[in-house]
């Protein structure tokens, strides 16, 4: 158990990074304390209530160090003084037994608020870290992975959170059971609290079972994430090529495997009640045994207390089972918990540092000086890169695929990182510059056009606040997307569908152009701009582009020469 033991420290601990503190755990606390104290007295009663029962004479009541002290005092509900003894030993039991279900009712609510918190704030934080990792990174991974970690494994590290209440809960009610176990016969409790090492090893196998479920279901998952989102991203190819039966059978492939391992999961999971319980009726049928004997030496008085004591011994039983329970869900969460703890690591993100210096726009030049740069592969795309962009001019970069041409513009906006001093703007390095004021300063038009599920007027002014209806307008028009605008239901508030699915492929770019127009940058950066249009609408659009780049400097990005010229 020392294993779960550490896995529990191991979960405050991160339970402290994503914002739960000790005293969100006060009113839990509270509540089970209470609750477990009104359930020990209810259960205390229950002794002087089945004595009284069974001799028929509550008189001993008088006798009972508390009862003494609070019975006489109470006003008379009937004119025999047993009746009445009764009738407020139910009472009492009763009410102490409600206010202790109301209590476990706050408790469980306070929990459930408290994992609320924990689920919100661990998807901001692992939202955050994806918006600061550096593009490599996600040059490497899978978005369904990524939406996995975030949607799914979220809420399920969260989870022992909402049950951990039951544990708070069950170690106030052990401690209260104990006493009063300990009360009525210390030598029966003794005997009970041998089996509980017997029943902590009998379950440590199983335990150890989930655990490793649990990382070969995350695996699985992670697959499966991967290859649903591969296949629901690419349907035109799929119907293009007939491939749906074999991706139909490798989505059931992934899926059945998944299942099965759920299955191994939980059967392990179903498995700690019943080991539980057989162990828990050894325990009971030596308890009876010796019940029987003491009964018969101590008569009537003894048969209450030992009545009571069986009771407790059951409740004792069940509580301590939801112990088990929660070591059981804390294994369940091993697998989701270290793909968490994966992407809340630093190795491998690839993070681009940011600047001091605030960029202002540039005045001189970008200079690239001796440039190389190696992807994470081992695969060198540039080898000791120089040249020069004067402010104000139009450069071209012209090559095949695969030369380049990308990486030094992601380099450039920073998006890769590169080397000190390899690459200035006005003399200073460009790592100097904080990566909010460099960007603001550069406008893309990218060949993958990037589109949200969003209305056309959102995608054009999408990082821009409060743009003018006219500023908008001019830039519809100047992207040559009037006359499209105008025939859509919804002009511009049309829904364009997932990454701009509802849109021709120069519909596409030219949403991207009016974008890039619209943010008025120093520096404009056409990559392969023009590669998805017709002729006619190429010539259109090359008449917003050459107004784009007067007065500003640009960088342009063909695989042939004649679409520069």
């Amino acid at each position: 158990m020392k294993r779960v033991y550490r896995q529990a420290r191991e979960l405050m601990r991160f339970l402290r990074r994503v914002g739960v503190r000790p005293w969100h755990f006060f009113l839990p606390v509270v509540f089970s304390l209470a609750a477990a104290a009104l359930e020990g007295l209810s259960l205390g009663l229950l002794i002087p209530l089945l004595r009284g029962v069974l001799a028929l004479d509550f008189s001993f009541v008088n006798d009972v160090a508390g009862l003494r002290d609070v019975l006489p005092r109470l006003p008379h509900l009937a004119a025999d003084a047993n009746v009445s003894t009764f009738a407020w030993l139910i009472i009492i039991i009763f009410t102490a037994a409600l206010l202790k279900n109301f209590l476990k009712y706050g408790s469980a609510i306070s929990a459930a608020y408290i994992s609320r918190i924990a689920t919100h704030n661990l998807r901001r934080l692992i939202f955050g870290r994806y918006l600061s990792f550096g593009k490599l990174f996600f040059d490497q991974q899978s978005l369904g992975y990524l939406n996995q970690v975030l949607m799914v494994y979220s809420e399920r590290v969260a989870h022992p959170i909402q049950q951990g209440y039951q544990v708070v809960h069950t170690v106030f009610s052990l401690a209260v059971y104990l006493a009063l176990m300990f009360a009525i016969s210390w030598k029966l409790s003794l005997l009970v609290l041998l089996l509980i090492p017997l029943m902590n090893y009998s379950l440590k196998a199983v335990i150890m079972k989930i655990r490793g479920a649990s990382r070969r279901l995350a695996e699985s998952a992670n697959d499966f994430s991967k290859q649903s989102f591969n296949i629901l991203s690419s349907i035109p190819l799929v119907k293009a090529y007939t491939n749906e039966a074999a991706e139909e059978h490798r989505f059931a492939a992934l899926s059945d495997r998944v299942a099965r391992i759920e299955f191994s999961m939980n059967r392990g999971k179903q498995l700690i009640a019943p080991a539980q319980e057989s162990i828990t009726m050894l325990a009971v049928l030596v308890v009876v045994i010796t019940m029987a004997y003491l009964t018969l030496r101590g008569g009537g008085a003894a048969t209450a207390s030992l009545l009571v004591y069986f009771y407790i011994v059951m409740n004792a039983a069940n509580t301590y089972g939801g112990v088990n329970r929660f070591w059981g869900i804390l294994a369940e969460v091993v697998g989701p918990l270290k793909e968490v703890q994966r992407v809340l690591s630093d190795e491998g993100k690839f993070f681009v540092p940011d600047g001091s210096k605030e960029f202002r726009g540039l005045k001189r030049a970008i200079e690239f000086k001796n440039v190389t740069f190696t992807y994470p592969s081992g695969r060198e795309v540039l080898h000791a890169v120089s040249f020069r962009v004067r402010a104000g001019s139009m450069t071209a970069l012209v090559g095949p695929t695969g030369a380049g041409k990308s990486t030094i513009i992601n380099l450039l906006m920073r998006l890769y990182d590169s080397a000190p001093d390899s690459i200035l703007m006005d003399v200073v390095d460009i790592r100097e510059f904080s990566l909010a004021s460099l960007r603001a300063h550069v406008a893309l038009v990218s060949q993958d056009t990037q589109l949200f599920n969003d209305t056309l007027a959102r995608n054009i002014t999408y990082g821009l606040e409060q743009v003018p209806e006219e500023k908008l307008t001019a830039a519809v028009r100047a992207a040559r997307l009037e006359e499209f605008v105008a025939r859509l239901p919804k002009g511009l508030g049309t829904e364009i569908g997932d990454r701009g699915v509802q849109l021709s492929g120069g519909e596409k770019q030219r949403v991207s152009i009016a974008r890039a127009l619209l943010k008025d940058a120093d520096i404009l950066i056409l990559d392969e701009a023009t590669s998805a249009l017709d002729s006619k609408t190429e010539r259109l659009v090359q008449e917003a582009i050459d107004e784009a780049v007067a007065g500003r400097t640009s960088i342009v990005i063909a695989h042939r020469l004649s679409t520069i010229q």
